[in-house]
């Protein structure tokens, strides 16, 4: 019978939720861009479009290595 584990199951649902905050977030920095290139009055928004970039790549690679975890952790049941 085919069949995820619980921990390949968190695993894939970081992976959604990892995907979805890192479209999320290259938007928001797209944003900060657009707004920048118009002469936004917020200072250093090149820094902070800079940083959310990498903080979307940090959630995809975050989300699914801790969805694996809680479902490793808290839902494999104990041998």
């Amino acid at each position: 019978m085919f069949g995820l584990s619980p921990a390949l199951t968190g695993a894939v649902v970081g992976l959604i939720l990892g995907l979805a905050s890192f479209f999320a977030i290259r938007f928001a920095s797209r944003v900060i861009e657009a707004n920048r290139a118009k002469g936004g009055a917020v200072m250093r928004q090149g820094v902070n479009s800079r940083v959310l970039r990498f903080a979307g790549w940090a959630d995809l690679l975050f989300y699914p290595l801790a969805g694996y975890a809680i479902g490793y952790f808290f839902f494999t049941p104990a041998t």
